[in-house]
């Protein structure tokens, strides 16, 4: 037999019996058999420990395991010769155990009623937990419940009560031990209701109460609550007293405690009625009804009445009297009769109960109606003057009320009049104070030589009442007034106008006579007598001698029969405008006609040829034809239509008209149209204007022309005619017969001979004239030299004796000494001189360039479009960055009388230059600006407003303005401006003139001399910057502004003056200074006036001026 081997390794190792601590295995022998087996190793391990046993038998119980663990288990057999090699391992779980006892049992969340437990798994692990029982238990009652979480919530608890808590776990194999016991405590509770809650002590104002605590006790009480009604209060006693009650009344008392949980509920409410007391005040007193003696007074019941209420008692008494009156009833209303009308009465009101009298209500105060008031009478009447009177009037009787009176001054039919009528109601009223006092009231604006009488009328709510008329008084006559509906006539004819009027509103006196006075407030007024027939009659007078196209100012006034004093005249006076009529031949021997070349005739004519007599000579005609093809010279309103060229040239006609429509060579400026007879001045230096027109010009005249200067044939007589219109009418001179030159044979030797005989011709007008200003020998000579060259002067036109020609010669300095007189002879035979003069002026002032403002960027920046500034005087702005032409403002310096830049002469700002305008007073430090129009003149805007409202400032562009003050004079408003620019800050005033109307002059040379004295005076002592004046274009009254503060600059220092050239030199400046006639007159006026001041009074004294009128051009609002 062979030795012993070493195993194999044992097979199919098995559990034979698995428990929770043991494990039986059980194996096959080793194959192939190798010899005995000398023993077994069971090896086994789990996670944490491993273990080796030894044994014969082909199984072995493993014990001391843990329950439900995982055990590998390996066995290996032994022979003699060696172990094997151990087996295949088993893994073999233990069976679940018994657990333990849970861990940590505690409180997760604890409350009043519940406990929400938690606790940890038992340790260690016997296997899963299928449930665990909670036991918990108090004094009174124990439970258990069944869980498979690890915490529990318990319910329904008592509030503040210990419970002992107890949790065992369970496995599938069985229950473990319980957990040590946790006793833990619900928290506080809402307490229940306080029990037993009863009265102790009652008074009328207090009641004490008791009650027993809450039970069963859900934790500490903090504090109870007592309530009655709306009140309540807390007590940590078990009794409390409730105080401050109302006598007699029902509480209803219920007490509640609190714990820190909150409030219990309230105990069963208990019902205690307090004492009776003294009952409070009676509630609503008032006046149900009322009238001006009666008064039914209400109240109610106290509240609370405090117990049965026995009776009320009324004390009342009048506001103005002492004496306290008491009545007694059992009812809430009581009547009280007869009071006093519109007297305050107070009322007081108390009740008592068997305690006594309670306190009076407030006093209601309550006034009784308002009565209709009384009759007054009127108790006195006293005439002051013829104006005025004093009336007295009083009544006797209780004070009614509020009371107005109402004084009826009744004036009795006067002159003329149907009936009377109410001149004046005079209202007021009276006071208590005042009722039973006599009242005065003083009658205004009576008209004199009147009767008047009163009446008073007395009114209240309740009604009203009148008293009789008093006596008629008387008033005294006085000087009557403007009479009405003055209107005059002045558009039928050209000399003559029809005035009437009516008796005045208030004739004050009996009118016997009316003065008219008629004319101009510049050169003087006539005045004409009219007596009355028929005061009532509407008066009539024609004024007659009139000139045309004349601005009369026409006034009427009455003279009263024994009153010394003239009447007032109706203002404004009667404004008339004669129309023009047909104007008159003059001296028509002023009319030569030349033939200077075959084809030409000169017509060498002047400005008196016609009468300008029946109205301005507006419009001129020439009219050629062939001898014998026209009549004599016609006149009238409508002028015969002359045959067009049309008709001349395909010789339907024998004669044609060589000017345009609208020709006037005495008024031909650069602007209009070429003149086709080039008419030019012969005498610069005479008083009237002495022309050549040419005949014959015009070469190649179209057909269908209405006029032509055509050329004319040579040595052919013609006819000619001139006409002249006013806008009334026309009239012709002529017709003058000539004959054009024959053909020259000889050009050179006749051009010799004509320079030669032009020579001796010049001579011989200068020698001509030589001896007209000497007046000595040839007297002969001068006058033939004088009639055919030299313009005479009208009669009416001569100076004077002893002031010599000289004086009156365009743009000669004038002694201040002999101005008076000088201005008396320029306003003679109808301003003659003056119009002269200033047409002079117009036809000499200058044409110079306005390129900036006639450019497309600035033309709409120009208020009119006949004022440009002249380039080379023009204020130019800072430009604006970049912007085109924004230096424009249409503004020109003008020289001084102490400085080249004294003032700026200015148009008024449009609404897109106001900005400009505040730009060029900052730039150029102006601190003074003169106003000279009103924004808005006869409906048309003259001016923008350019200056904020008071206290508002507002800026324009960059610069902020804002007006200071305001102050009112009776011509003129001064405003100051405060200026601000960034940090800078300046002061500008403004001078307003608002006495200058619109189409004339100030009314008085006064006028605008004091206000040029008023700006001189606001002139800072050192000026920054020129003065700006405008007006609305800047030249007509501006130009006058500046010349008057010139001229009055220069009479300080100088004794003698000229205003023409004054005139002139702005002109240099700026367009059109002093635009009009009337304002180069008034210029004169003022200066005369400005004389008078200077010089003592004497025999240089100016008288009064001549009377004639001054017609107004139309006015361009300048």
């Amino acid at each position: 037999q062979t030795s012993v081997g070493i195993p194999s390794a044992p097979r199919n190792d098995r559990e034979k019996a698995v428990k929770n601590t043991s494990i039986e295995i059980e194996w096959d022998i080793p194959k192939p058999d190798v010899g005995p087996i000398t023993l077994y190793r069971i090896r086994w391990t789990n996670n944490t420990r491993s273990n080796l046993h030894e044994t014969k038998e082909t199984f072995y119980l493993i014990k001391d395991l843990i329950p439900f663990t995982n055990y590998t288990i390996e066995v290996q057999a032994e022979t003699k010769a060696s172990p094997g090699k151990w087996s295949e391992h088993a893994t073999i779980q233990t069976s679940v155990g018994i657990p333990s006892a849970p861990k940590n049992v505690r409180g997760k969340d604890v409350k009043n009623t519940s406990i929400e437990i938690e606790w940890d798994i038992p340790k260690p692990d016997v296997g899963p937990i299928t449930l665990y029982r909670i036991r918990w238990t108090n004094n009174t009652r124990s439970n258990l419940h069944e869980t498979k979480e690890t915490f529990y919530l318990i319910k329904d608890l008592i509030p503040f009560t210990n419970y002992t808590i107890e949790v065992q776990a369970e496995t599938e194999a069985s229950p473990g031990k319980w957990s040590e016991p946790a006793t833990i405590q619900t928290s506080v509770g809402i307490p229940s209701a306080p029990e037993r809650l009863v009265k102790s002590h009652v008074t009328n104002h207090t009641i004490e109460v008791i009650w027993e605590a809450p039970q069963p006790n859900r934790g500490p009480i903090l504090f109870y609550t007592v309530q009655w009604g709306s009140h309540n209060d807390t007590t940590n006693e078990l009794e409390y007293v409730i105080d401050g009650l109302n006598p007699y009344t029902d509480y209803y008392i219920a007490v509640r405690a609190e714990t820190e949980a909150g409030y219990g509920r309230f105990s069963d409410v208990l019902r205690v009625r307090t004492k009776i007391g003294i009952p409070s005040i009676p509630r609503s007193v008032s006046d149900a009804s009322k009238n001006a003696t009666y008064l039914r007074l209400t109240w109610l019941q106290p509240q609370p009445m405090n117990g049965p209420l026995d009776f009320y008692k009324v004390q009342w008494t009048a506001v103005d009297d002492n004496r306290l009156q008491t009545v007694f009833t059992n009812d809430t209303t009581f009547e009280f009769f007869p009071l006093l009308p519109y007297t305050n009465y107070n009322f007081q009101v108390s009740a008592s109960t068997v305690e006594g009298w309670g306190e009076p209500s407030v006093t209601f105060t309550t006034r009784t109606g308002i009565a209709v008031p009384p009759e007054a009478t009127v108790t006195f009447l006293k005439v002051e003057n013829s104006t005025d009177y004093l009336a007295e009037w009083r009544v006797v009787a209780p004070y009614p009320g509020p009371t107005t009176y109402a004084v009826y001054v009744w004036k009795f039919a006067g002159q003329c009049e149907g009936g009377g009528r109410i001149h004046d109601i005079l209202r007021g009223s009276k006071s208590r104070k005042e009722w039973n006092q006599p009242t005065e009231v003083q009658v205004y604006g009576l008209t004199a030589y009147s009767r008047y009488s009163v009446s008073v009328q007395l009114k209240t709510e309740a009604g009203e009442t009148k008293s009789n008329d008093s006596e008629p008084i008387h008033t005294p006559a006085e000087a009557p007034g403007p009479p009405t509906n003055v209107r005059a006539n002045c558009e039928e004819k050209s000399t003559e106008a029809d005035v009437s009027w009516s008796l005045p509103a208030n004739p004050n006196s009996k009118i016997t006579h009316y003065f008219v006075e008629y004319g101009s407030e510049y050169l003087g007024y006539r005045e004409v007598s009219v007596k009355v027939n028929d005061v009532c009659q509407v008066q009539k007078i024609t004024l007659r001698g009139l000139r045309p196209e004349r601005d009369y100012k026409i006034s009427v006034r009455a003279i009263g029969e024994g009153v010394t004093k003239k009447g007032e005249q109706a203002s404004p006076p009667t404004s008339c405008l004669l129309p023009a009529g047909v104007p008159p031949i003059g001296n028509q021997q002023w009319i030569k006609i030349q033939s200077p070349q075959p084809s030409h005739l000169n017509v060498i004519w002047n400005d008196i040829v016609f009468s300008d007599a029946m109205g301005s000579l507006i419009e001129y005609s020439v009219i050629v034809g062939m001898p014998e093809s026209m009549g004599p010279p016609s006149s009238g309103k409508i002028a015969d239509e002359v045959p067009l060229w049309t008709n001349y040239s395909s010789g339907l006609s024998k004669f044609y008209q060589a000017t345009p429509a609208g020709w006037n060579p005495f008024l031909k400026n650069d602007d209009e149209e070429e003149d086709p007879l080039k008419c030019r001045p012969q005498d610069e230096d005479a008083h009237h204007v002495i022309l050549q027109c040419t005949l014959g010009l015009e070469s190649n005249c179209a057909t269908n022309r209405s006029y032509c200067n055509a050329p004319l044939k040579p040595d052919t007589p013609y006819m000619i005619k001139l006409r002249a219109f006013t806008r009334g009418g026309y009239s012709e001179a002529g017709p003058l017969t000539a004959r054009t030159s024959k053909p020259s044979t000889s050009g050179s030797i006749g051009g010799i001979v004509g320079g030669f005989f032009a020579v001796c011709f010049c001579c011989f007008l200068i020698f001509g004239v030589f001896l007209m200003k000497k007046k000595g020998g040839f007297e002969h000579v001068r006058k033939i030299i004088e009639s055919r060259f030299v313009r005479p002067t009208l009669a009416t036109s001569q100076p004077e004796t002893g002031v010599e020609l000289e004086t009156y010669q365009h743009g000669r300095c004038i002694k201040i000494q002999n101005f008076c007189e000088h201005v008396r002879i320029m306003l003679s035979d109808s301003h003659l001189k003056f119009s002269e003069e200033f047409e002079t002026l117009k036809h000499d002032s200058p044409k110079l360039p306005c390129t900036a403002a006639e450019m497309d960027e600035n033309r709409h920046k120009n208020r009119w479009m006949n004022i440009f500034p002249y380039d080379h005087s023009r204020v130019k702005l800072l430009p604006l960055g970049d912007e085109p032409a924004s230096d424009f403002i249409n503004a020109n310096y003008i020289i001084g009388d102490s400085s080249l830049r004294e003032y700026i002469a200015s148009q008024g700002p449009l609404a897109n230059t106001v900005d400009d305008f505040w730009r060029m007073i900052w730039e150029q430090s102006t601190t003074m600006i003169v106003m000279l129009t009103q924004l808005m003149e006869r409906g048309k805007v003259k001016c923008e407003k350019y200056w904020p409202d008071e206290k508002e400032p507002k800026y324009y562009g960059d610069i902020q303005v804002k007006l200071i003050s305001e102050s009112m004079l009776s011509s003129y408003i001064i405003r100051v401006f405060h200026l601000q620019l960034g940090s800078q800050q300046r002061m500008v005033k403004q001078m307003h003139f608002t006495h200058w109307p619109d189409f004339g002059c100030p009314e008085r040379p006064e006028d605008l001399i004091n206000f040029v004295t008023a700006v001189r005076d606001h002139l800072p002592r050192i000026r920054p910057g020129p003065i700006v004046v405008h007006c609305s274009a800047g030249v007509g009254r501006t130009g006058t502004f500046i010349v008057v503060d010139r001229l009055a600059q220069n009479l300080k220092h100088n004794d003698d003056i000229n205003i023409f050239e004054t005139v002139m030199e702005l002109r240099q400046h700026r367009i059109n200074m002093v635009q009009t006639e009337d304002q180069y007159i008034y210029i004169h006026l003022c200066v005369q006036q400005l004389i008078q001041e200077i010089i003592t009074p004497s025999n240089q004294e100016c008288s009064e001026p001549i009377y004639s009128n001054v017609t107004r051009e139309t006015d361009t609002g300048v």
